[in-house]
């Protein structure tokens, strides 16, 4: 990953020599380490009192690590205690959760079937798919965020077309502007490690505190114009210190068949 050794780093928040016995990591996103900080405690039956009190800190210090926050190294090293579970996955999402699993097998058999099909699952990878969805219209306000669940994808595939599972979630597409390109009920991914405007791609944008939106997006220096795919929307402007890029859409997949389900 542009690195000549196997030296990784992370923010200075997080580059202490505490962290991971001088270790430093290079697949660090913030957005992943909220979800992976959340998917930890909830599975635990934790509350966010309830991991406060063992890390030492607030609940609303746990409240802004879900929600992204980097945290100081000290308390890395705190949440992963109370957490039992390594630092690197807890940064990255590489390796194994539990502290003493074998890495890469994770105590599963050494072939690691599946049983019922015989697919080598550590074939696969597994991204995970949010709450929270992507107007594709005038704008939804963001009711819930976090994971409902993973979805495997084979690990081949996603350095094929250059997918890092651990910059990348599932998302659903709501309303209708980027037809014909996305319809409402598809589901992309994005990676949440391009966030530069490489003009003419697909975004999913923060407009304003709430606003999730998926549009088209054009840089115009400190401008950028913001473009749905359907000529029925109009075509507008915002300065660049009004919107957040999340991620580019790099993939998606379309359900042809509801059965009468919404």
């Amino acid at each position: 990953m542009g690195n000549n050794g196997n030296t990784k780093q992370v923010p200075a928040s997080c580059a202490s020599s505490s962290v991971g016995s001088g270790e430093t990591y290079d697949h660090w996103n913030q957005q992943l380490f909220g979800i992976r900080l959340k998917e930890r405690r909830s599975f635990l039956s934790m509350t966010q009192e309830d991991l406060a009190f063992k890390v030492g800190v607030s609940k609303t210090t746990i409240q802004n690590y879900e929600s992204g926050t980097s945290p100081k190294a000290e308390f890395v090293v705190g949440l992963s205690n109370a957490l039992d579970c390594e630092i690197a996955w807890l940064l990255t999402g590489e390796g194994p959760t539990e502290r003493g699993e074998a890495i890469g097998h994770q105590s599963q058999p050494a072939a690691n079937l599946d049983p019922n099909g015989g697919l080598d699952l550590d074939e696969f990878d597994y991204i995970p798919m949010s709450h929270a969805e992507l107007s594709a219209g005038a704008g939804a306000v963001v009711l819930s965020e976090g994971f409902k669940n993973r979805f495997a994808f084979r690990r081949d595939w996603l350095r094929r077309v250059g997918i890092n599972k651990s910059h990348a979630v599932m998302m659903v597409v709501r309303g209708d502007s980027m037809e014909p390109t996305l319809e409402s009920h598809d589901t992309v991914i994005v990676d949440l490690n391009r966030t530069r405007i490489d003009t003419g791609q697909i975004y999913a944008v923060n407009i304003g505190d709430d606003l999730l939106s998926i549009k088209r997006l054009e840089s115009l220096g400190r401008q950028v114009r913001i473009i749905s795919d359907n000529p029925a929307y109009d075509t507008y402007k915002r300065d660049m210190s009004e919107i957040r890029v999340i991620g580019q859409v790099v993939w998606y997949a379309r359900q042809l068949v509801w059965n009468g389900m919404d």
